[in-house]
């Protein structure tokens, strides 16, 4: 089993956004989970093994939320 604890309040991954620019679509991804993301990649980096995972695999995850309203 691999465990690890992620610090700091969890942020959602944001929709990418498409608009049109000069005839031509284009696709943004707003960018502001990417903190979230590095913290993520920084708590599992010593407890993922060196190579990849193979067959089935089952995901637990657990979210411990501040109340109110954080911003």
């Amino acid at each position: 089993m691999i465990s690890f604890f992620v610090p700091g309040i969890p942020k959602g991954q944001p929709r990418p956004r498409a608009f049109a620019f000069h005839g031509k679509a284009r696709v943004f991804d707003p960018g502001t989970a990417e903190g979230w993301k590095a913290s993520v990649a920084l708590a599992a980096r010593d407890e993922l093994p060196p190579a990849p995972l193979e067959g089935a695999l089952s995901v637990s995850l657990r979210f411990y939320m501040p109340r109110g309203g954080h911003k």
